[in-house]
């Protein structure tokens, strides 16, 4: 006699080829494809022939986690309590103050709900092999079927996802959680049930459109079946694809037109006069970037590299960054960042210290502070003139970090240097040192701005900041900010001549 089809489908799992006896746990509800599973898994371990490929005997678990929400949620353990000694299974039932962790985190009952079920299975099932005393295997199951699958494709479809999200429901999480029924339709479940005249419960917030997913599986899902009766089949099928195409594109990430710029490279044609409070690396992308998705893919390579590995709400952060990156995605701190077409940013936390570099200038005389080499002296007689006339080089009038990166790695200089002449009515001795909160700049236009506000300005990023040069007088007026602010003191009237010239240049220059 031929297998029922969701019994058909659970044998032929791959999951199967690489277990060989030991523990199956099947999460259940007490709901319709929950009991189903767990019926059909107990089917087939009564089958002699089907466990005979096993060289360790399998024992099945029947798991159910009461989320404490509704008050006729114990009915519920109960009900998965009397099926699982029906199966002659063992019941594992778990109790989580779901309310709690909600007012905690204050995020969406279902997202919560369902991070906090994974969590506490994915711990059972770990727990059962490592207590095993034959190291036997241990994994678990779930009910998730074609319309399932269909529903999460277009739920991650409408809330910004990509490639990434149009995947769904992935048959395998982390390695311990099997989804055996992704491509059989709910109707066949039914019809199971039917056959073996098995109860199961209803869910009554099933019904509420008021969650997300049920409003599509009620009221989008059946205009949809309308158009055609196999929809659920095709956008299921679309999962598929999407993620072979996400496999094929993630392994050829390397071979994307990019070219990285190593944190020292960067240094060195900026004014810092200390190293980046947390770390950084600069991609320049070239041509065939147009697509968001390349870039979110990038960028999830990237941060896993530093991370280990990323969730599916960070994936979904980056998809919906790449649609329009004009402010960073935030990822564990990690700030990803495209402040030009060309250019990409990723910046690991910023270390706060209270360490603030600072070099006092002695004219004549030239003194070196992190990487840099500052002087201070006075301009030949033709030197002003001369400036004027051939204007500031590009680097020294980095007022935007929107074209730093581009500008600099497309034609960096191989020496770079910052000039600042000064009129006569500065204090002396004059300081170099790192920006404080509470720095103030009166600008050559007229008017004061704080210099955290200058640096947001030109968007600057948070790494650089703490360690940008600040040139101050010894009244504390700030004076300079090399290639992103002038003050008053650097604007000289006609017929002016500077009295003092200050020139940072990169140590060895």
């Amino acid at each position: 006699m031929p297998r029922p089809r969701p019994v058909e489908l659970l044998a032929a799992s791959p999951l199967w080829d690489d277990f060989d006896g030991g523990t199956v746990v099947v999460a259940c509800s007490g709901g319709r494809d929950s009991t189903a599973l767990s019926l059909a898994m107990a089917e087939l371990l009564a089958d002699p022939a089907f466990c005979a490929r096993f060289s360790a005997p399998v024992e099945l678990v029947v798991w159910h986690l009461d989320h404490g929400l509704r008050q006729s949620s114990s009915l519920d353990a109960s009900f998965v309590q009397r099926l699982a000694a029906e199966l002659g299974a063992e019941c594992i039932v778990e109790t989580a103050q779901l309310a709690e962790l909600l007012e905690k985190s204050g995020g969406n009952t279902e997202e919560v709900a369902r991070t906090e079920r994974y969590r506490r299975l994915i711990r059972l099932v770990k727990a059962r092999a490592a207590d095993s005393p034959h190291n036997l295997d241990a994994v678990a199951l779930t009910a998730h079927h074609l319309a399932d699958q269909a529903e999460t494709v277009l739920f991650n479809l409408v809330r910004g996802s990509h490639l990434a999200g149009l995947r769904g429901i992935a048959p395998v999480k982390e390695d311990v959680i099997h989804r055996p029924w992704l491509r059989l339709d709910p109707q066949r479940i039914e019809e199971y049930l039917a056959q073996r005249d098995q109860a199961y419960l209803d869910d009554p917030t099933n019904q509420d459109v008021n969650f997300t997913r049920n409003k599509l599986r009620h009221q989008v899902v059946p205009v949809l079946e309308e158009i055609n009766p196999r929809a659920l089949a095709h956008i299921s099928r679309l999962a598929d694809t999407a993620g072979t195409a996400f496999n094929y594109i993630t392994g050829r990430l390397q071979d994307l037109p990019v070219e990285s710029f190593t944190q020292r490279a960067i240094d060195r044609w900026l004014p810092l006069v200390g190293w980046p409070r947390g770390g950084y690396d600069a991609f320049r992308l070239n041509a065939g970037w147009d697509g968001t998705d390349l870039a979110a893919l990038f960028c999830a390579a990237e941060l896993i590299k530093r991370l280990g590995s990323l969730n599916a709400a960070e994936h979904d952060e980056l998809s919906r960054w790449a649609i329009r990156p004009v402010e960073p995605a935030v990822i564990r701190g990690w700030r990803v960042n495209q402040p030009h077409h060309r250019v990409l940013a990723i910046a690991s936390p910023v270390e706060q210290g209270d360490d603030t570099p600072r070099l006092l200038l002695e004219p004549g005389r030239s003194s070196p502070i992190g990487g840099l080499d500052v002087e201070m002296r006075v301009p030949g007689e033709h030197e002003w003139d001369r400036r004027q006339g051939d204007g500031p080089e590009p680097w020294e009038r980095l007022s935007n970090w929107l074209r730093v990166l581009d500008e600099m790695t497309a034609t960096p200089p191989r020496r770079p240097a910052w000039h600042c002449f000064l009129d006569g009515g500065v204090k002396l001795p004059l300081t170099l040192r790192a920006w404080s909160n509470g720095d103030r700049i009166q600008l050559t236009g007229g008017g004061t701005k704080k210099l955290g506000d200058v640096f947001t300005d030109a968007k600057l990023p948070a790494c650089f900041r703490q360690v940008w040069g600040v040139l101050a007088d010894a009244g504390g007026e700030i004076l300079w900010v090399p290639g992103v602010c002038d003050s008053r003191r650097m604007q000289l009237g006609p017929g002016v001549k500077p009295a003092y010239v200050v020139s940072i240049r990169e140590s060895g220059g």
